[in-house]
């Protein structure tokens, strides 16, 4: 942390990158990050390649949560990589990094990237629980809705906490203090609507459907 922290202090224009399409853990993860920075007195833009996913819109929509992101960064000092394991999921997004420092945080094996400071944890859930945790460790509290996204995105990465870990049971019952929420209303906020058109195609596709018996003598 005290090399994360010599970086920010040494940087005006900082750039938080998600992988393209960011699911709800990239997204939470990143607006996290853009959130952490700010409390070092930075300002940090957040860009997501090809925008956040349906997932994600859905998810702050329901729950009034106000989107954050910029679409690009422009010249940037440092750049953080979060839930981003190799520069093939940033698409153009690629030639915002040049030959500065990058920071990467994630749950996978970081490939072809060779970061400034890694936080990368394998064996985590989720690139939320990773940054919750940093939070924790600086004893900084996210704000409400950076809480209520957190656990969004550990639920959304874990399968609903089938893959958690004890101190994963640990992040999550901090998250919900500082949430404010109640715990039933984010969990059915992460329930995608159907459109018409996909609820048209599954009646279509029933309707195509043949039964058929096979008898063995």
């Amino acid at each position: 942390m005290e090399k994360l922290k010599e970086l920010l202090r040494n940087t005006q224009r900082v750039c938080i990158l998600t992988h393209r399409h960011a699911d709800l853990d990239a997204y939470a993860c990143g607006v996290a990050t853009k959130e952490l920075i700010s409390k070092f007195g930075l300002n940090a833009l957040l860009a997501i390649p090809e925008g956040p996913s349906r997932e994600v819109k859905s998810f702050i929509e329901k729950l009034g949560i106000a989107h954050q992101s910029s679409g690009n960064c422009g010249e940037t000092d440092l750049v953080f990589l979060v839930d981003v394991s190799t520069y093939a999921q940033l698409n153009e997004f690629r030639d915002l990094i040049g030959d500065g420092p990058v920071v990467v945080i994630d749950h996978h094996e970081v490939r072809n990237i060779a970061p400034t400071v890694s936080i990368v944890d394998p064996g985590a859930t989720s690139c939320s629980e990773i940054i919750a945790q940093v939070f924790r460790d600086l004893g900084i509290e996210p704000s409400g809705d950076v809480a209520t996204l957190l656990i969004g995105g550990i639920l959304s990465d874990s399968g609903r906490l089938s893959r958690a870990r004890p101190s994963t049971f640990e992040v999550l019952a901090w998250l919900l203090k500082l949430a404010g929420r109640d715990y039933r209303d984010i969990v059915n906020a992460m329930a995608e609507d159907v459109s018409f058109s996909e609820r048209m195609a599954r009646v279509k596709g029933l309707l195509r459907l043949r039964a058929y018996r096979l008898v063995i003598t």
